[in-house]
């Protein structure tokens, strides 16, 4: 009987999950499909670039505009030349 109970508790919090993050996944999902690349990059920034700004940029990312997808891309792509491998042969 304590089984069923842990396996609900184990259901409810995984269903929870998911349901709490399916945004936030659709959209970096998005833009990762869009530049064929794995999501690891993407979450990657979104975790060092905060709390407060990662949201922002989720927010940002989850709009249906092309115009803001783009934008995202561009972001993605300043933060992994200039800030991940900042070397000087990727800066000139």
């Amino acid at each position: 009987m304590i089984w069923l109970g842990l396996a609900t508790l184990v259901v409810v919090f995984v269903v929870g999950f998911r349901v709490l993050t399916s945004d936030s996944r659709r959209a970096i999902r998005r833009l990762s499909e869009r530049l064929a690349i794995t999501p690891v990059p993407l979450e990657s920034m979104i975790d060092q670039l905060g709390k407060t700004a990662g949201n922002e940029y989720l927010h940002y990312l989850e709009r249906p505009n092309e115009a803001h997808l783009q934008n995202a891309a561009q972001v993605l792509l300043i933060w992994q030349v200039g800030i991940v491998d900042s070397s000087e042969q990727n800066l000139h």
